[in-house]
């Protein structure tokens, strides 16, 4: 898997950096698409980033957007 950020975060607060923080953190700790679904449906609700970051995922890829901004902040491609 590639893990790239592709903007910074718009509404920077204490939180919302902790919470993209724990994001990031799930992504370089899969070691496949599998896993990643599996703790993102397990720990995203649970953990309030739902506040601040929409995600999704593709055919070969999972997204993160900020909320505040629209922008796509961080993209996951699987190889």
């Amino acid at each position: 898997m590639k893990v790239q950020i592709e903007n910074t975060l718009s509404g920077r607060t204490s939180l919302s950096i902790i919470e993209f923080n724990e994001l990031l953190s799930q992504c370089l700790n899969s070691d496949s698409e599998n896993e990643l679904r599996i703790r993102f449906e397990d720990d995203y609700y649970k953990a309030n980033e739902c506040e601040y970051f929409d995600y999704g995922f593709g055919g070969n890829h999972f997204w993160v957007s900020e909320k505040v901004s629209n922008k796509r902040i961080l993209f996951v491609e699987f190889n």
